[in-house]
């Protein structure tokens, strides 16, 4: 079976999400459009609980500590209101991204092991936007390492 592994920046919708923190996505709440078209309509997609696993236990075996959590997949820029982020978050999401939700029914359309790993960029749980300079981390870099050698265990 092939395994899919993304990997991607997000927004923070809660405190504890700090800059450069590591969630591996075991469920993504569906605000996009791409999701009905490869599964049936529901409110959130779930990620196979075997392989966020595995994916956590490899990090860790890489040097990052990673947690696992709720995202919120929305595909229009500027949609994350005040409003809306208390309504996620009161989903548990910590985060918001714009593909998680997309490719995880892509993958299970068409029966693709698929993982998400996402770090923490701009923080959106504030009063106001912060960018906290997230372009510049080298996060990325290390999870992309990280992704590689888990592909080749």
């Amino acid at each position: 079976m092939i395994t899919v592994l993304a990997i991607g920046g997000a927004g923070a919708l809660v405190e504890e999400f700090s800059r450069n923190d590591v969630m591996v996505v075991e469920s993504a709440i569906r605000d996009e459009g791409t999701s009905v078209h490869y599964l049936p309509p529901g409110r959130r997609v779930d990620f196979d609980p075997d392989e966020v696993q595995r994916i956590v236990s490899g990090l860790g075996q890489h040097g990052i500590s990673a947690r696992t959590g709720i995202t919120w997949t929305t595909d229009a820029d500027f949609r994350e209101t005040h409003a809306r982020v208390e309504r996620r978050r009161a989903e548990g999401c910590a985060a918001a991204e714009m593909e998680a939700a997309s490719l995880a029914a892509v993958c299970q359309f068409r029966g693709v092991k698929y993982a998400h790993v996402l770090y923490s960029g701009d923080a959106l749980h504030g009063e106001f936007w912060s960018e906290r300079a997230w372009t510049t981390s080298t996060r990325r870099g290390q999870l992309l390492e990280a992704a590689i050698a888990l592909r080749m265990q």
